[in-house]
């Protein structure tokens, strides 16, 4: 039944969180942010699909030009961008702790050592299915530890994790109109992976955000957040409830991924 049950999850993820009823506030957050974010997706993409049909639609060699030019702009967009963005260490515990597998690690893209990736081309450059897995990948959030200030005291070092928020919000202003624009285009770009991966990135900003909160400004001896506050459980949560808001597919929570604990318990 297991191996069943496994074969049938879309995006899996490692790693058990048990659910926490403070996770409700930041969940409901998520959803009137989700709300907001789908309406003005379904506006906006209503205004470019009245203006492809009666501007571009009528004409083939226009059709095919427009697809053309998504494609050079996504693909340019995607190669170049991470060349703005700074290397990071890929940390040990992602694999020995088995969050990630060897094969599922980053992309090294323009970074000079093979134990560095660049967070940015692990948005652009894996692909949606990729993107969407890092996304929801849990234990590779915020952390921090206290470190010697000096002979009497410490002070607390935090690390944004496998993604900073400035990747999060550079890489959802770009992907939202790369969406935008290409969804009801002459070629078919699909409407479910764009909307969870859309969702799951304003839904791990969220989760950053909150660990921030409850480590800022710090209480002394206190290293680390809440165990209920992952950035990649608030992944999972914000990609249905966007793609929800702004299309009328229905995909439980569970379906996504193997975190069935966090949803149930």
């Amino acid at each position: 039944l297991h191996r069943k049950l496994d074969a049938t999850i879309i995006f899996k993820v490692r790693g058990i969180l048990q659910m926490n009823i403070m996770a409700c506030i930041p969940a409901v957050f998520l959803g009137v942010l989700g709300g907001f974010a789908g309406t003005l997706f379904t506006f906006l993409n209503l205004k470019v699909v009245r203006f492809r049909m009666a501007y571009i639609a009528p004409n083939r060699v226009l059709r095919v030009l427009e697809v053309l030019l998504i494609a050079t702009v996504t693909a340019t967009v995607s190669f170049l961008l991470p060349l703005g963005f700074d290397c990071k260490q890929i940390q040990p515990d992602w694999v020995t702790s088995g969050y990630l597998s060897q094969a599922s690690l980053p992309p090294q893209h323009n970074c000079p050592s093979s134990d560095q990736y660049n967070p940015m081309a692990a948005l652009s450059l894996s692909g949606g299915d990729g993107g969407i897995k890092f996304l929801y990948s849990r234990f590779t959030g915020v952390h921090c530890k206290e470190i010697p200030y000096n002979s009497t005291s410490t002070v607390t070092s935090c690390s944004a994790g496998m993604f900073g928020g400035t990747e999060l919000v550079v890489w959802f202003v770009f992907y939202f109109v790369l969406a935008l624009w290409s969804a009801g285009s002459a070629v078919s770009t699909g409407l479910v992976v764009p909307m969870l991966f859309t969702g799951g990135l304003y839904g791990r900003l969220v989760g950053q955000a909150m660990a921030y909160l409850f480590l800022w400004p710090g209480v002394p001896g206190m290293t680390d957040r809440p165990y209920w506050i992952d950035p990649g459980v608030f992944a999972l949560v914000g990609s249905p409830l966007f793609l929800l808001s702004s299309s009328s597919l229905c995909l439980a929570s569970t379906q996504l991924s193997s975190s069935s604990l966090f949803a149930l318990n």
